[in-house]
């Protein structure tokens, strides 16, 4: 389980792969592309549906990892609202 996302290239360089009202409500955020396969966070590891929904959205494979809802929260605030 990751403690913190605020490295990983979409947050740290605000480029949302998803809207932020997607991104709020289903607790899941794209972090970063690695080998043709789009990084992806996530509180609930059982949230298939959502999965696949970006998946399909994307066009790429997913890797999920694991994270807390607080360093969620405030990797989708810094990479949609954030203007460092």
């Amino acid at each position: 389980i990751l403690d913190s996302l605020l490295e990983f290239a979409f947050v740290k360089g605000q480029i949302p792969h998803v809207s932020y009202h997607f991104a709020k409500n289903n607790q899941i955020l794209p972090l970063e592309e690695r080998n043709g396969r789009v990084l992806v966070a996530m509180v609930d590891p059982l949230q298939l549906d959502i999965l696949e929904e970006i998946r399909c959205l994307l066009g790429k494979q997913l890797e999920e990892v694991l994270t807390t809802p607080a360093a969620l929260e405030e990797a989708i605030e810094k990479c949609y609202h954030s203007k460092e």
